[in-house]
């Protein structure tokens, strides 16, 4: 038979600090036996004091969030763990959802998928800044009014019981949460939503508006670095990144953020710099292999750019996009074997990767296999319909194989795309389009 149960455990990302601990001080007020990871480290090793706690807890509370969604992506990530562990132990599980979440987002549906697809069932309370306090008085309803079953009624093991004893006295220590740490937390979230969306001045604005309430905010420096990188503000990303370095010194992915920003201004020797240093970090950095790898390629560099392919792909070897351009610098080199592997193991990793189909035809295209070629084209162009790359190459085959109408087609296609800036050929596609009709007139 079921019992009540005010036993509780809150799951969160470290961006939604202050709303995880806003929500702990609240129910430990009102009479609730709280646990949250206070000081722990996310995204590494499950631990086992959290294991145990989700267990022996009747309540399950995990904050929904566009960062933590981001999180819930990675198999791997401690939170996307402690929520499976919730699941398969039946805990009473209730999402609190932060500001900025859409449940129709891609990647909430990539989030939601496998064993976390079961929180589509649950129902979850919104959290606004505005009504904060009232809508924790709903959760305390909807703890104490539900039976709980099977809890764990034996005594936690030695030393998760002091680890979690030193993790309640830390969080209990500390100040109470202000509505402005909320409202900030808010308007960070705003933002992720926005860039999420490719919304790059609303999110601009967002990233701002918390930085403004929190000068020191380091993730919110790093989040905008990135929003204005995409937004092609370098000047002003590199300042974000440097900001968020002041705070942060060693924190690697801001010197992987500022090294792309250095390659994308043509500034390799720099880009080259950081992304050294993030190595000197964090050693297995495979995205910063990856990096630097792509910018010994800029600069002409082959071997050293598969050389740090190699790594990237040893240190994560579902790595797609290190396999693509490590076939693109093999290709450069002539192994078109060799390039053909990688393109294949990137495809099979990431089945709709349109840039390895695209790479992958021209291999087909060099080699003679003018189907093979046409079908990887073509199936590039129905994941990416606006590749105007895809549509130049695969008009180039069907040219070889004399179906000028499809071609002339497709180079239409090409130039409507990208005015033939692609490739800096437009007057020399104008003229095969030409051409190609005076075959086609003369039969």
């Amino acid at each position: 038979m079921g019992r009540i149960d005010k036993s509780v455990f809150i799951s969160y990302r470290r961006t939604n600090f202050y709303t995880a601990l806003a929500v702990y001080q609240n129910l430990s007020q009102h009479g609730f036996d709280v646990f949250m990871d206070y000081q722990g480290q996310e995204g590494g090793n499950f631990s086992e004091v959290s294991l145990e706690n989700i267990k022996k807890r009747a309540h399950f509370l995990v904050i929904i969030s566009p960062s933590a969604i981001e999180a819930y992506q990675e198999s791997e990530n401690s939170l996307r763990q402690e929520i499976e562990v919730a699941i398969d132990s039946k805990r009473n599980i209730i999402p609190l959802v932060m500001e900025g979440f859409d449940s129709r987002n891609p990647s909430v549906q990539k989030a939601f998928s496998e064993k976390l697809a079961a929180l589509k069932g649950f129902g979850g309370l919104r959290l606004y800044s505005e009504y904060f306090f009232a809508g924790l008085e709903k959760l305390r309803e909807r703890c104490v009014n539900t039976s709980v079953v099977d809890t764990f009624t034996a005594p936690f093991s030695a030393p998760v019981a002091e680890k979690s004893a030193l993790e309640k006295e830390a969080a209990a220590s500390a100040p109470p949460v202000q509505m402005k740490e909320l409202v900030t937390e808010e308007w960070f979230e705003r933002g992720v939503a926005f860039a999420q969306h490719e919304v790059w001045a609303d999110a601009i604005h967002a990233f701002t508006e918390a930085l403004r309430a929190r000068p020191a905010y380091a993730e919110a420096y790093y989040r905008r670095g990135w929003t204005r990188r995409n937004e092609g503000d370098f000047e002003g990303a590199v300042s974000d990144f440097e900001q968020t370095l002041r705070y942060r010194p060693e924190f690697s992915n801001a010197y992987l953020g500022r090294g792309i920003v250095y390659r994308d201004e043509g500034n390799f020797q720099r880009a080259i710099a950081d992304f050294n240093q993030a190595l000197k970090i964090n050693p297995d950095h495979a995205d910063a292999y990856y990096q630097r790898g792509k910018t010994y390629g800029e600069k002409g560099d082959m071997k050293r750019a598969v050389a740090d392919y190699d790594e990237a792909i040893r240190i994560q070897p579902d790595f797609a996009e290190a396999y693509n351009d490590r076939g693109i610098e093999r290709y450069n080199q002539n192994n078109f074997e060799g390039a053909y592997q990688d393109y294949d193991e990137a495809i099979r990793i990431q089945p709709d990767y349109a840039d390895a189909y695209n790479s992958r035809g021209l291999v087909h295209g060099i080699q003679g296999n003018l189907e093979g070629a046409i079908a990887d084209f073509s199936q590039a162009l129905f994941i990416q319909p606006d590749y105007a790359a895809a549509y130049y190459n695969r008009a180039a085959i069907w040219q070889q194989k004399k179906a000028y109408a499809a071609a002339i087609t497709d180079y239409y296609k090409y130039l409507n795309l990208s005015k033939g800036m692609l490739y800096g050929n437009q007057a020399k596609v104008k003229k095969i389009i030409r051409d190609l009709k005076k075959k086609i007139a003369e039969g």
